[in-house]
């Protein structure tokens, strides 16, 4: 609402935004709760300082380092087998 630009851009961007959405949001957060599912069933602990709620997006995949798994398995396992 408050970007100063026209209105078409606007909508490009709202288009956009909901058409990533689930690549962007959804399909890092099931995966880390696979792997989490996975590190219980083998009993492994969750490392200490991190909290098994926070979501993880792929803007954390690229600013952050996570306990789960790497951009790159993601992009592999996950995006990868898409294209």
């Amino acid at each position: 609402r408050g970007m100063n630009i026209p209105i078409f851009f606007k909508y490009i961007y709202v288009f956009a935004a909901a058409s990533t959405w689930k690549w962007m949001y959804y399909s890092p957060n099931t995966y880390k709760e696979l792997k989490l599912a996975k590190w219980r069933r083998e009993g492994r602990k969750i490392p200490e300082g991190v909290v098994p709620s926070d979501a993880v997006t792929i803007k954390t995949l690229l600013t952050t380092s996570i306990p789960f798994y790497t951009l790159t398995e993601f992009m592999t396992v996950v995006v990868g087998p898409y294209f």
